[in-house]
């Protein structure tokens, strides 16, 4: 409704209209059946309407002006037509549903072959689902956006705003109901196709929690796993030395008085063989692997480059009881690689070597690996199968303030080993099954 109500000599007036009013007509009668109109310079008749006027959101501004039947004297008469702003749950209607990605595998510098689905909440929740080409790791990542107006959506793909807050703003466009895209500013477009729902194969599973041991006085090292010794003890390695120290699962206690000095950077365990340890000293290359004894004292050595032919720079090793797996990256393949490896034969021997998707650690639970990949609230639990080396199963990890690092198996029971970011690097022990 026109506020104030016409008045001749009044030449300002306002009109409030709803969010979805993006246009909007002007009708006029003058007062001398000669005098002409025009509205926003385009010629009008007495008592008929305008031409549609596209209205923005907040303040459109249209001019109208009189002349008399003299064609001299004029008057300029102003309406400021203010369109209201949606709130974000009204423009995140616009794309709001599930949707699964078609076509295109790069956007804002970055490969997204791998995504899968995104689900659009209208709150601002987003779900983004991606599962690895090679290893067929799920991930289910919370993330934010927004759509910010007609044609622009702020949106955190890669999962980072949950953390820190970012995102990128992308050019969306629905050329129909069924059919989604999105364009970065380097004009990269991705397509998804609307579906009604995320396949449960997509989506992660949640672990049953045994127990939460909190509060641990030593600080995990980043590079360590945690290991099980087979009989009762728990291992991880200092973040501010080379000792590791054990936790006591029968009596819920970190043993700090128990610690054991490598006295060498070969501290960082990942595996245990018959009373020692496998780890590496997350140094220079980094590409061999060495059993050590509680006292540090080296039994055994596999190096990757001298004796394999194979370097990887080492992050991860498990033992399954007759070879040894190391996982790491190939600077001359320019890919991660997991190496099948026999041990106990002199010279060590390559048995096999397989392409591999990014993991942090590597267990063996007498059937089947389980590793970790990812980190902070992207980090996920993985059930792999050891002869396809294909994700069985992808658990979420608990607590999105916890970093973790290492995982043990003690018959079919898991025990996570982090380090609480909330609580100066704390170290935290949570036991949990698989669902």
């Amino acid at each position: 409704m026109l506020s104030p109500a016409f008045i001749e000599n009044t030449t300002a007036y306002t009109v409030e209209v709803a969010y979805d009013t993006s246009s909007i007509t002007v009708t006029l009668t003058t007062a001398s059946g000669n005098a002409t109109i025009t509205v926003n310079d385009n010629s009008v008749a007495s008592g008929e309407a305008s031409n549609s006027i596209t209205l923005e959101y907040g303040e459109n501004t249209i001019t109208i002006r009189v002349t008399a039947e003299d064609n001299i004297t004029t008057k300029d008469y102003y309406i400021t037509v203010i369109r209201a702003y949606p709130t974000y749950s009204v423009l995140n209607k616009r794309i709001s549903g599930i949707w699964r990605l078609t076509s295109g595998t790069y956007l804002s510098g970055e490969d997204v072959s791998d995504l899968q689905y995104i689900q659009f909440e209208e709150n601002g929740m987003s779900l983004i689902v991606y599962r690895t080409a090679i290893t067929e790791i799920l991930g289910n990542i919370d993330s934010l956006y927004a759509v910010l107006n007609d044609t622009t959506v702020l949106l955190d793909i890669f999962g980072y705003s949950m953390m820190r807050g970012m995102g990128d703003t992308y050019i969306f466009d629905k050329p129909d109901e069924s059919t989604l895209t999105l364009t970065d500013s380097s004009q990269n477009t991705i397509t998804f196709t609307a579906e009604t729902q995320i396949p449960e194969a997509f989506l992660c599973k949640e672990f049953n929690i045994q127990a939460e041991y909190k509060d641990l006085e030593i600080e995990p090292d980043t590079n360590t796993n945690l290991v099980w010794d087979g009989l009762t003890y728990l291992w991880y390695k200092d973040e501010d030395s080379n000792t590791i120290y054990p936790f006591d699962t029968s009596t819920e206690t970190l043993l700090t008085g128990s610690g054991k000095d490598f006295g060498t950077y070969y501290s960082h365990i990942h595996a245990y063989q018959g009373g020692d340890f496998w780890t590496h000293c997350h140094c220079g290359g980094n590409e061999d692997a060495s059993l050590r004894t509680t006292a540090g004292v080296e039994v055994d050595n596999v190096d990757t480059d001298a004796d394999l032919g194979h370097e990887i720079n080492i992050d991860a090793i498990a033992w399954d009881g007759t070879h040894l797996w190391l996982y790491g990256y190939s600077y001359d393949l320019a890919k991660d690689q997991l190496l099948k490896v026999d041990s106990n034969a002199e010279p060590d021997s390559l048995e096999d070597s397989y392409d591999f998707d990014r993991i942090d650690v590597l267990t063996w639970d007498g059937s089947n690996f389980w590793a970790l990949s990812g980190y902070g609230a992207t980090a996920v639990i993985v059930k792999i199968d050891p002869i396809e080396l294909k994700a069985i199963a992808t658990y979420k990890t608990p607590h999105s303030n916890i970093r973790w690092m290492g995982i043990a198996t003690v018959g079919s029971d898991l025990y996570l080993l982090g380090r609480d970011n909330t609580k100066e690097y704390k170290g935290v022990i949570t036991h949990v099954t698989p669902n």
